[in-house]
Formats: structure tokens, sequence, C-alpha cells
């Protein structure tokens, strides 16, 4: 039993990672999908998956989608101008960026 652990770990019976990792292709995505994603949200885009999603866990600012959902008039707004400056600045808020 000993032996066979031993030989686990033995260098030589290591495959070359190198070879391994070298044979997978990093997914490609077409011209127009790159287009489609870098395109800025609208604010009927966020509110209609605000709408769908059934979730109630808070997020990282410990407010769930239900509250959202009852105040989304007030900040729906607020919400989409804080994302697109997190896109031009390329920053976000510290509890946001874990």
């Amino acid at each position: 039993m000993m032996e066979e652990l031993q030989d686990l770990y033995d260098m030589r019976s290591t495959p070359n990672n190198n070879n391994f990792f070298s044979s997978f292709q990093a997914p490609q995505i077409t011209n127009e999908h790159n287009r489609m994603l870098s395109r800025p949200l609208s604010l009927f885009e966020i509110t209609d998956t605000l709408r769908k999603s059934s979730g109630t866990t808070p997020g990282s600012d410990r407010i769930g989608n239900d509250t959202y959902k009852l105040c989304w008039d007030l900040v729906g707004n607020i919400i989409l101008k804080y994302w697109e400056h997190s896109l031009i600045t390329g920053t976000l808020t510290p509890s946001h960026a874990y």
C-alpha cells in the first residue's frame, strides 16, 4: 500500500501538463456577438431581468430583490447610471468588487 502511494507522487509518472493544457482552445465569439455583448444595457433590460427574478437572497449590498422590486421606480435609473459609470471607469465599489 505504501509503495503504491509513493508511486502516485513519483515525478517520473506525472504527465506533462504543458502538453495536456495546450490541447485546449479558448472559446471564440463572433464579431456580431462581441458587438451585442459590448453594447450598453437599457433600463428595460435591467427591469425585465429584475421582474423575472425570483430570488430574494440579499446581494453584497444586503438588499434583496423584493426590496428593489418595491422601489424600482425610484432607484432604477440610479442603478443604470452607476453601471454605466463602472463600465467607463473600469471600477466597482468595494462591495461589488469581490
